[in-house]
C-alpha cells in the first residue's frame, strides 16, 4: 500500500487514496480484450464499489468493497432493496430502484452514493438491449452534520469510462478515476485530477486526458 497525499480540506472530506497491490489481482482477466485494472495489473486505486454477480439460476448477489472499511457480501431482507451485510457491519445500505443506485449510511451518520450518476456505473448490454449493472463506484460522500460549520460537507467523484461495442453488445470494460473534489458546500476546497494514459481499446492505445 502507497498512500497518496492530498491537500487538506474540511473534516471528513479529503479522501484517504492510495495504491494497492495484490499478487492476488493478478492474471484475473477473462478474454483477450480484458484490461487489466488502470493502475497496473495487480494494483488498485479506488474509492469503494458496489459489485453484483449473476449465478447460474439467475439470483444475483452484491457485496461491498472497501465501503467504510468494510468489505462483506449483501444480504437483503424481504423488500429486497435494503441490505445488511453478511457479517455485522451496521452499515445502512438501499437499492433504490428509481435511480437504480445504492445509497449508503455508516455508523457515523456519513452519507455515500454508488453508481447514482453516468460515469460511475458499470454494465454491459445483451444483444436484446438489456442492461445488465456489475459495478456501482462511489459518487458522492455527504459528511454528517456534526454542529455549526459542518453542514453540507461533501465530496464528488467522477470516471472515465472504456466502452467496447462489439457483436450487438455494448459493455463498459474498465472505468478509472477522472476528478475527486471535495468542500463545504459552499465552496470547493480540494480538487484532485488524475493524468495519465487511461483505459481505452487495445487496438487503438491509450487516450491521455
Amino acid at each position: 500500500r502507497y498512500p497518496l497525499q492530498v491537500a487538506p480540506g474540511p473534516a471528513g472530506t479529503a479522501p484517504t487514496l492510495q495504491s494497492i497491490y495484490s499478487s492476488a489481482a493478478t492474471n484475473a482477466r477473462n478474454a483477450p480484450t480484458t484490461p487489466a485494472d488502470n493502475v497496473g495489473e495487480g494494483w488498485a486505486l479506488t474509492l469503494g464499489s458496489i459489485t453484483a454477480s449473476k449465478y447460474p439460476n439467475g439470483t444475483i448477489w452484491y457485496s461491498v468493497n472497501s465501503v467504510d472499511n468494510v468489505s462483506d457480501r449483501l444480504i437483503p431482507d424481504t423488500s429486497g432493496t435494503n441490505f445488511a451485510t453478511e457479517h455485522l457491519s451496521y452499515l445502512k445500505v438501499k437499492l433504490n430502484t428509481s435511480l437504480n443506485c445504492f445509497q449508503v449510511w455508516d455508523t457515523a451518520g456519513n452519507y455515500y452514493e454508488y453508481g447514482c450518476t453516468t460515469d460511475s456505473l458499470q454494465y454491459h448490454l445483451d444483444s436484446g438491449g438489456s442492461r445488465i449493472n456489475y459495478r456501482y463506484d462511489l459518487d458522492k460522500m455527504i459528511s454528517a452534520n456534526e454542529g455549526s460549520g459542518t453542514n453540507g460537507r461533501n465530496l464528488t467523484a467522477s470516471y472515465v469510462q472504456d466502452q467496447e461495442i462489439s457483436g450487438g453488445h455494448t459493455w463498459i470494460r474498465d472505468a478509472a478515476l477522472k476528478q475527486i473534489t471535495y468542500g463545504n458546500g459552499t465552496n470547493r476546497i480540494g480538487t484532485i485530477d488524475f493524468f495519465y494514459n487511461g483505459p481505452s481499446n487495445y487496438s487503438s492505445g491509450g487516450i491521455q486526458y
